[in-house]
């Protein structure tokens, strides 16, 4: 992953954490499974491999979540990305009816 992050952006991960969030869903007949990890970075300096990028916004978690294309529940993204940035694990709790 820090590799991939380096190629991509020449950014210098220094610490990932996995979030304990798992996506499952179904990509034209292929059964997809995507795990949740957030990076923090030591500088902000981003050159783009532009045969993998063609753009990047840097921007707060309002903004983040005003501007991303979301399937699923955009309040319990905004829970783990604020717990994630303070390297906490944030976990759901459902109330469900017997």
């Amino acid at each position: 992953m820090k590799r991939e992050i380096k190629e991509e952006t020449n950014l210098d991960v220094k610490e990932i954490m996995y979030l304990n969030w798992i996506f499952k869903y179904i990509d034209k007949t292929l059964e997809c499974t995507e795990y949740a990890y957030i990076s923090f970075v030591g500088s902000a300096e981003i050159t783009l491999d532009e045969t993998e990028n063609i753009d990047y916004l840097w921007c707060d978690l309002d903004e983040f979540i005003k501007r991303i294309r979301w399937f699923g529940d955009l309040e319990v993204l905004k829970k783990v990305l604020e717990f994630g940035i303070k390297r906490k694990i944030f976990f759901n709790i459902e109330q469900i009816e017997k």
